[in-house]
């Protein structure tokens, strides 16, 4: 629609022009549909259309509580992988130690037994006094049993107070990121819940109200930034060569004080006929290019469907 009346203006105006680099413009405007980042009902609205944002205020409040059950769940989860990190890396408990240090003493104990009692047997065969040989052979055989197991008991508790394998402590090393990463990510999830403004600009429309569903499909206000204006007109093929990206303009307007460092910031590739709507009878197969211009600070006197005249300044 606004389309369509800025051509009906642009067919009126066009009889205006007062020199070969004087053309009839329209201000368009850039909108933006501001969105949250995930889909909620939408609590609390705070704006209304025509108001004046400054960037960062807060525009509206979605339903969090989902949001915040996540990040108590990413903070547990980073919790127990923490602590498996930590089990891992210290070996076993300080309970746990003295447990195989007990068994230690015992098996030092039963050894030292089994030796005086091979030692006892084999002197008195020695002797010449009776001993069985199968009572001898025991004797051997359970001092060997008591050596080996002091052996063994002495490497488990060696084993105990190392840590974990290299590549088990890698793995939750990697799940206690993971879970870090995760636990970042919720707590952004839930500041994203409340909606700010990105820019200073104009509540155009209002899309979604308290009780809604909002999402990133589901905008819920239209902002037209401050630096959200352009002026749109059409040359002629003759002058678009001469044309440059950053060549100054001046603007005309009725009613406004027009900005001054207006620049062109686009040049149309393709070459169009004139709509007969917009230009003349006799100028209707006229071919002309697409031109886009904008002011780097003061635009915010220009609002989008107005007519302006357009004066193209010699390029530098």
């Amino acid at each position: 629609m606004i389309e369509f009346l800025c051509a009906l203006h642009l067919a009126f105006w066009m009889n205006c022009q007062t020199g070969p680099d004087s053309f009839v413009g329209f201000v368009e405007g850039e909108y933006v549909e501001v969105a949250p980042v995930t889909t909620a009902r939408l609590n609390q609205l705070l704006v209304q259309r025509g108001d004046v944002l400054k960037a960062g205020d807060l525009i509206a409040v979605q339903e969090s509580s989902d949001a915040r059950s996540a990040l108590s769940q990413a903070q547990a989860n980073l919790e127990q992988a923490q602590a498996q990190l930590a089990n891992l890396q210290l070996g076993k408990r300080p309970e746990e130690i003295a447990v195989i240090e007990a068994e230690l003493s015992s098996a030092r104990v039963a050894l030292a037994q089994s030796e005086r009692d091979k030692e006892r047997l084999t002197q008195l065969s020695a002797a010449g006094q009776f001993v069985s040989a199968s009572d001898l052979d025991q004797a051997i055989t359970a001092q060997e049993t008591a050596a080996a197991n002091l052996q063994q008991i002495q490497a488990n508790l060696e084993v105990a107070k190392l840590s974990a394998r290299e590549d088990e402590i890698k793995s939750a090393s990697a799940s206690v990121a993971l879970a870090r990463a995760q636990l970042e990510n919720a707590k952004w999830l839930l500041s994203e819940r409340e909606i700010y403004a990105p820019a200073e600009g104009l509540v155009t429309q209002i899309l979604k109200r308290a009780g809604e569903t909002s999402g990133p499909s589901a905008p819920v206000i239209q902002l037209l930034p401050d630096n959200g204006r352009l002026v749109t007109f059409f040359v002629p093929e003759a002058l678009r060569s001469g044309l440059q990206l950053g060549q100054s303009v001046e603007l005309d307007c009725s009613g406004c004080e027009p900005p001054t460092d207006v620049v062109i910031t686009y040049l149309g590739q393709e070459v169009e006929y004139s709509p007969p709507v917009i230009y003349s009878a006799d100028r209707r197969q006229e071919l002309v290019y697409r031109v886009e211009a904008r002011s780097g600070s003061n635009s915010l006197q220009l609002a989008p469907g107005q007519i302006v005249d357009v004066l193209l300044k010699t390029a530098e």
